[in-house]
């Protein structure tokens, strides 16, 4: 998949941009506060439908504008699409090839990108709602039955959560609690599925990056214990917390409790990582996936990678660049100024206070 043009009207502070990519390495260079990230958050939500930054759509628009709009031509599989979307304060409007988009799951799984962040590292790092939503959007663009599960049991839990807070009793909450068992199985035997699939070649990446010989690995924590005995154990699980849920009023067992974690070599994550290896890692993780969905889609993510060599010395640095540089993704990456010591491929776009500069 390759974002080929956009234009963009009203979005932060470009009142309007117009752009041509590379379809390999985009770097988009300027001081702070130009709008480097602005660009790459308006390729994202080209791809996503979503920002990598905010869920508050209103804050997109430029400030006096009563709306923006981004309008893009995207290839994917040698054909070329025209997408127009529109954003207000009251919602948000798709054209794709000149039709209303109807159902936003299916978009997702035909457009994709892969954002890295700083504020993706720090929420990644330090929210474990963040962790869940990162793995059930990769998931969802992997298995359309994901998405499904994940819908179903999300309103299900609703339907208990209601009845927990009006102290029903559990003859009312059983059938709830059964299919909360039956899509809570599917749901983790998915994700840990897919952590294992992750780890086939997680540590891997992490070398090439880095230089390393450190094995890094993607740990799933899984809320439902007995998840592998099936549907009978799992709902004898969820029961036995039934008092504890009518004290707390909501459900206190099931995958929308499931955490994840890295570990590098003998040290976890969130404990003994340092700012630098915990961006490195996240990056390492993210690649992966780009290969995951690659292997199962046949279709290569648009790849966004917003102030990444913040706090990682050079020599990482040079071996990210050259592992990117190998990369069969259209990739784009913001940065203050060009990385030293060698030559770098790619066009390069400089922004100046909203506008692209020859």
């Amino acid at each position: 998949m390759v974002v080929r043009g956009l234009n963009l009207t009203g979005f932060r502070n470009y009142k309007t941009l117009s752009a041509k990519f590379s379809p390999s390495c985009n770097w988009i260079i300027g001081s702070n506060g130009q709008g480097k990230t602005n660009l790459v958050e308006a390729i994202h939500y080209l791809c996503n439908l979503e920002s990598f930054r905010t869920r508050k759509t209103t804050i997109l628009l430029n400030t006096g504008s009563c709306a923006t709009r981004l309008v893009g031509e995207v290839e994917r599989n040698s054909v070329l699409h025209k997408i127009d979307i529109t954003v207000n304060e009251k919602g948000r409007r798709v054209l794709l090839d000149h039709k209303v988009l109807q159902r936003t799951s299916e978009y997702m799984l035909s457009f994709a990108s892969l954002a890295f962040a700083p504020e993706g590292v720090s929420l990644f790092r330090n929210q474990p709602q963040e962790r869940r939503r990162f793995f059930n959007r990769t998931l969802s663009l992997l298995d359309s039955t994901h998405l499904a599960d994940l819908q179903s049991y999300k309103e299900v839990l609703g339907q208990k959560n209601i009845l927990l807070k009006k102290q029903q009793r559990e003859a009312e909450i059983k059938p709830w609690n059964e299919l909360l068992a039956r899509y809570g199985v599917s749901i983790t035997k998915k994700r840990q599925e897919f952590v294992a699939q992750v780890n086939e070649t997680l540590s891997s990446v992490f070398q090439e990056l880095t230089g390393r010989e450190d094995a890094l690995e993607l740990q799933y924590e899984p809320a439902l214990r007995s998840w592998d005995k099936g549907e009978g154990s799992v709902l004898h699980e969820i029961e036995s917390s039934l008092e504890r849920e009518r004290q707390y009023g909501h459900a206190l067992v099931g995958p929308h409790r499931d955490d994840y974690r890295m570990q590098l070599g003998e040290r976890r994550d969130r404990e003994f990582f340092s700012q630098g290896e915990y961006r490195i890692t996240y990056l390492s993780l993210k690649l992966c996936i780009n290969s995951v969905l690659i292997k199962k889609t046949g279709n290569h993510p648009v790849i966004i990678l917003d102030d990444l060599f913040s706090e990682l010395d050079q020599r990482i640095v040079n071996h990210t660049i050259s592992t990117l540089e190998k990369m069969e993704n259209q990739v784009f990456i913001t940065s203050t100024t060009l990385p030293q010591g060698g030559a770098v491929h790619g066009e390069k776009i400089q922004i100046i206070q909203g506008r692209i500069v020859e």
